[in-house]
């Protein structure tokens, strides 16, 4: 081989060291970012039951509309101090679901992971009256999230609130 060609290749060996380091570093922002962008989606969900638990607490005998974004991942699940009812609930998409360990023996609202659950989700007991949670047919009200924004229909009768996402 001749010194020309030995240049050339030395020279071929350095760009190509170069593209890929150029392109292990393309791929490492490109994985930030989706990290950046799902975490983000959390703190959107969270904001969003933080604002639910403001709007319920607000309300007087009366109904409500409120848009409401919540990731794919989680749920808002309600239940009232009344409601015995510990374990076996029936959620589409979820299996062996219990209550909540922060709402046994009072009404709480929670935003919870369909992968682990409401433990170690976030529940409030901070709310101003000790409401009953139903989604019109259960004892109890979900709100599964999904990739949209969606409409939480909120009815006050003065001691349950229904929480649903079809209007009644």
């Amino acid at each position: 081989m001749n010194k020309k060609a030995q240049e050339k290749t030395v020279l071929n060996t350095i760009i190509d060291l170069i593209l890929v380091t150029l392109a292990l570093l393309a791929l490492f922002g490109v994985y930030k970012g989706l990290i950046s962008l799902l975490s983000n989606d959390q703190k959107i969900s969270e904001n969003n039951f933080e604002e639910l638990v403001r709007t319920i607490n607000d309300m007087d005998i009366e109904n409500r509309e409120i848009p409401l974004y919540i990731e794919d991942s989680y749920f808002v699940f309600g239940i009232g101090k009344k409601n015995k009812l510990e374990s076996g609930f029936s959620i589409p998409g979820l299996d062996d679901f219990d209550r909540p360990i922060e709402c046994y023996g009072m009404s709480c609202l929670c935003l919870c992971s369909k992968e682990d659950g409401c433990n170690g989700g976030i529940c409030t007991t901070k709310l101003d009256k000790e409401f009953e949670f139903t989604d019109g047919v259960n004892n109890y009200a979900v709100i599964l999230g999904n990739e949209k924004n969606q409409i939480a229909y909120l009815y006050n009768s003065g001691e349950q609130i229904t929480i649903s996402n079809k209007k009644t």
